[in-house]
Formats: C-alpha cells, structure tokens, sequence
C-alpha cells in the first residue's frame, strides 16, 4: 500500500501538477482562447460547475500530453555526458527495489516538466501572436495595445525566471535522487547504473 500511495504522488506530481502550471501560463497568455471556450460553455445557472469540471479535465488531459513531449525531450537530451551531469538519470530499478526517493524522484520530474514545457508554450506564443492579435480585438486603442504588450512582456520574462528556476530545482532534487539510491546501492553492495558511470 505505501508502494501504491508512493507511486500515486509521484503520477500527480509528474503530471496533474504541471497540467496545472501549463494551463496558468496558457491563460496568462492565449486569454482570447479560453474566452472563446468559455463563451461557448452552458448558461449561469450551469457555468460554474461546468467550469471547474472543465478545467480539471484540460489541467490533466494538458498535464499527460505536453508531459509526453518534455520526456521526448528528456530522452533526446540524454545522449549528452553534460545533461546527465545536471540531470542524473533516475534508477528506476532502485526506486522500485528500495523503495527510496520515490517522492523527490517525483518532485524532480514535475518541476523538469514545469520548466519544460511553460517554456513551450512561451516559445509558440509568437505564433499565436502574429495569427491572432489584431484580428481578435480589432477595436482597442493604441495606449491599449502598447498596454497588451507591456502585460505580454512582463508574462514572458516571468515564465522564464519560472523556467529557470523550475530547471535549478529539478537538478537539485534529480542529484538528492540519485544521492539517495547511490547511498542504498553501496549499503547493498549494488553496482550503479550504467548511465551514471558512462559520464563518470
């Protein structure tokens, strides 16, 4: 059961959470999307709930499919001695034998996924951008544009201060994880993995 509780925190922390974060960062920036999608929703009487059913199902459905492309990524990246020295491949092996790091080996992967992909979605706003801006509200001032793009600015410059510190984070606690079953495979005379001791 402390297996199965473990391996629930670790699928919420690797997904659920960072659904979450993706979707604060999309509305921060695509607000004209989640308007359009919200206008289509039911009445009053019914919005609220359909609201919040509605943001649950997008904060994990966003949480399992943008997680994919950031473990993609993740694989890409471990080709590269240099990666695997900021990100320590997690023994997965390990963690399920000892039963250790599962909840720091969780925490490591969500803030990766964080940086990872508010960063995409930052990185396709420009797109969006140029498609969408003036046809969407063609009737704003120009002190209300320069004030749009001012707002926009500052949301991109914080999503990456977000990313950089999401990836400081991420490396902190993927070394923790790895100090954590390094210290078990030694107690247990368990040699290393061979992806630590290829960039060793």
């Amino acid at each position: 059961m402390e297996l199965l509780a473990a391996l629930g925190q670790y699928l919420l922390e690797a997904f659920v959470l960072p659904g979450l974060c993706y979707l604060l960062v999309f509305a921060m920036l695509y607000g004209d999307v989640l308007d359009g999608i919200r206008a289509k929703l039911p009445g009053e009487s019914e919005r609220e709930s359909s609201l919040g059913l509605w943001i649950s199902a997008v904060a994990v459905g966003a949480g399992l499919l943008l997680s994919s492309v950031t473990f993609a990524i993740e694989l890409l990246f471990r080709h590269w001695c240099w990666f695997n020295a900021l990100f320590p491949e997690i023994d997965v092996v390990a963690l399920n034998l000892y039963q250790m790091g599962v909840l720091s080996a969780g925490a490591a992967v969500m803030h990766f996924n964080i940086a990872v992909g508010i960063f995409i979605i930052l990185a396709a706003y420009p797109i969006y951008a140029l498609s969408r801006d003036d046809a969407a509200r063609p009737a704003l001032s120009e002190s209300a544009r320069r004030a749009r793009r001012r707002f926009r600015a500052w949301v991109a410059v914080g999503v990456l201060v977000l990313t950089c510190a999401n990836l400081a984070v991420s490396s902190a606690l993927f070394h923790r994880t790895q100090n954590i079953l390094r210290a078990e495979d030694e107690e247990h005379h368990r040699p290393p993995p061979a992806s630590w001791r290829s960039c060793e």
